[in-house]
């Protein structure tokens, strides 16, 4: 309607007002006041969007088809609704698997199985269990032998059988350290005088290289005060005039060997007429004028050459190009000389970085570490005199292989840890099977193996997860993102359980953004439970806004309608219901912030098809009433 004139306008008023007393006396009831009488005290706001439409009271829908709920007051936050799905967390994950390669015997544990930890899953059959226990058994042997030579040893040191051991060993290991000292020290010597001698010559070098910078940025000094002064010579400028002048002094030499050569032309001509020149002179001299027409021609050609450059070289001499290009020049060797001057400066700090090198403390600290060990090896040279001469070598022996049964059970415990890695107990002889464990408690998600499949360390046989905790893992766009923080609290729902709410709480925010679908991953974390399943879809709403007051419906009694949005009022003693065009102030996923209607009234939630579908009806068949007006938005 907003369309028509003002006079069209009023007609239809008229002939709608006139149909709904109409349609009132024929149903033989009188219209009550209720939502369709109210009229606003104001003046309409432009453009006016109240609509208003009554039918009576549906006979042919089964109770409890329709259902209401009344129109309240509340407040709405704005807020942020975004698709997301459940997500296993990471952190609850565990990959079940054997530590060495095998065949699978047995599989204990199903996919949906819950299972605690240190709950063996299955059995791998491998070869390498028995190389493990192969390798506890040496272990095992070498501990004993290592034990009865220490006793041997005891018996021999007790009865004095050791003789005094040699010290040519230290001795001569001695004499190899002091070799390496002495060249060390001649190495580090050597390195620190070509460290100085090299620190040197780039001095000498950036002092020269600086020395050039200086003539340059003089010279460049030099052509500017020429420039300035007007008095730069122009090179180009006086070659031309040089050629010009000689091509002129060669068109005149020309022109006059042509003159010269027409005139012996004609007089051949004329002496052959009387009989005193033969023809062949007369060729001659006709050659010769021909020939001097080229040169001429030539001459010609290469003074307008001359000519056309001298004209450039003055417009360019006029412009002073030239002298720019003397400045620049100038310029270009300054920069050169400042750069060849940073290289060699650069290259002096580097041969002083190499003298520190040289002269630092690691070197000394190496020289210092090979003298300890020599005064060291003198001290064990001493000690091993003297031992040999108190005749204590036995108990050395002794010591010896006490430290040598020390190795072997340290050897025997390696053995020992190395089949508990793999869940087999050393006092299980024969054993092959490798037990597959889980580490958590948790439900079985996956079964990647069959009875018989060949594994190795790479191989996932089980994932168990920890479903106590799960992540919801939400895409923002990019404009959203700033909106969400760590540890804000969301509502998670599924939209195919609509009473199903829980809360989560942001733990992640992504810190890039996809380049295709221009969304940041946001992770909250949420309390597991049977209906939550990793790879279910849900929607998670996000308050990003302060709360506003108003009137409260809810969601799935606004309606989409050509006319604009709408809600669908019932009237009192359920006689009938009024369509209301309503502004949708905010809303979320279970309820709208409207502007329209009253509070108190009711409208139409479920089977809102059905009521719009007997309005349409309605309308179309002109069974019902239709009124227009305007409410204060």
């Amino acid at each position: 309607m907003n369309k028509l004139n003002p006079l069209i306008y009023c007609l239809v008023g008229i002939a709608l007002g006139a149909g709904v007393m109409i349609a009132w006396n024929a149903r033989g009831v009188a219209p009550k006041s209720g939502p369709s009488n109210r009229q606003s005290t104001e003046p309409p706001k432009s453009p006016p969007t109240g609509e208003q439409v009554m039918l009576y009271k549906l006979n042919d829908v089964a109770d409890g088809a329709i259902e209401t709920a009344p129109i309240r007051e509340g407040s709405i936050s704005e807020t942020l609704v975004v698709n997301g799905r459940v997500a296993p967390d990471a952190n609850r994950v565990a990959k079940v698997g054997s530590m060495m390669p095998g065949r699978v015997a047995r599989l204990l544990a199903t996919v949906g199985q819950r299972v605690r930890a240190g709950e063996t899953l299955g059995l791998i059959d491998s070869v390498d269990v028995g190389k493990a226990q192969a390798a506890y058994q040496e272990a095992k042997s070498r501990d004993a032998l290592a034990e009865a030579e220490l006793r041997n040893t005891q018996k021999i040191a007790g009865a004095g059988m050791f003789t005094q051991k040699p010290v040519d060993e230290v001795q001569r290991e001695r004499a190899q350290v002091a070799s390496e000292l002495a060249t060390m020290r001649v190495a580090h010597e050597q390195e620190a005088s070509t460290a100085e001698a090299e620190v040197k010559s780039a001095e000498s070098a950036l002092g020269r290289a600086e020395a050039a910078r200086k003539l340059a940025q003089a010279e460049l000094a030099r052509r500017r005060a020429l420039v300035a002064a007007g008095t730069v010579q122009y090179k180009p400028l006086e070659d031309a005039q040089r050629e010009m002048a000689e091509a002129r002094a060669v068109l005149i030499t020309g022109e006059s060997t042509l003159i010269a050569s027409e005139s012996n032309a004609k007089r051949a001509e004329r002496l052959q007429q009387l009989g005193t020149a033969t023809q062949r002179e007369v060729e001659v001299a006709r050659a010769a004028h021909a020939e001097a027409k080229a040169t001429v021609a030539r001459a010609k050609a290469r003074a307008e050459i001359a000519q056309q450059a001298l004209q450039r070289e003055l417009k360019v001499f006029d412009q002073k190009i030239y002298a720019t290009r003397e400045t620049e020049s100038a310029e270009a060797e300054l920069n050169k000389a400042a750069r060849d001057a940073q290289e060699k400066q650069a290259a002096l700090e580097q041969s002083r970085r190499r003298l520190q090198l040289a002269q630092s403390s690691q070197k000394k600290a190496a020289l210092t570490q090979m003298e300890n060990r020599l005064a060291a090896l003198d001290a064990m040279l001493a000690r091993e005199t003297d031992l040999a001469k108190q005749n204590l070598l036995g108990q050395r022996a002794v010591y010896e292989k006490a430290a040598a049964v020390a190795r072997a059970k340290i050897e025997l415990q390696a053995a020992v840890n190395a089949l508990h890695l793999i869940k087999v107990s050393p006092s299980a002889n024969g054993a092959v099977g490798i037990p597959l464990v889980s580490p958590i408690a948790g439900v079985v998600s996956e079964r990647l193996a069959q009875i018989g499949q060949t594994v190795d360390a790479t191989t996932t046989v089980f994932t168990v997860l920890d479903t106590s905790r799960l992540w919801i893992e939400l895409d923002l766009y990019e404009k959203d993102v700033t909106k969400v923080s760590l540890g804000q609290s969301l509502r998670v729902f599924n939209p195919s359980a609509p009473q199903w709410t829980k809360e989560a709480k942001v733990i992640h925010v992504g810190s890039s953004v996809d380049a295709q679908n221009r969304t940041v991953t946001v992770r909250a974390e949420i309390a597991g439970e049977a209906s939550l399943k990793p790879g279910m879809f849900v929607k998670a709403e996000i308050v990003i806004g302060a709360a506003r007051a108003g009137l409260i419906v809810p969601r799935e009694a606004v309606a989409d309608e050509p006319t604009g949005k709408c809600v669908y009022i019932e009237w009192p003693d359920n006689q009938g219901w009024e369509r209301h065009l309503v502004i949708v102030l905010a809303s979320d996923e279970r309820q709208a912030l409207i502007k329209g209607p009253a509070a108190g009234e009711k409208v139409a939630t479920k089977g809102l098809g059905l009521v719009q579908a007997a309005v349409k009806t309605q309308i179309t068949s002109g069974g019902g009433s239709t009124t227009a007006h305007t409410h204060e938005h």
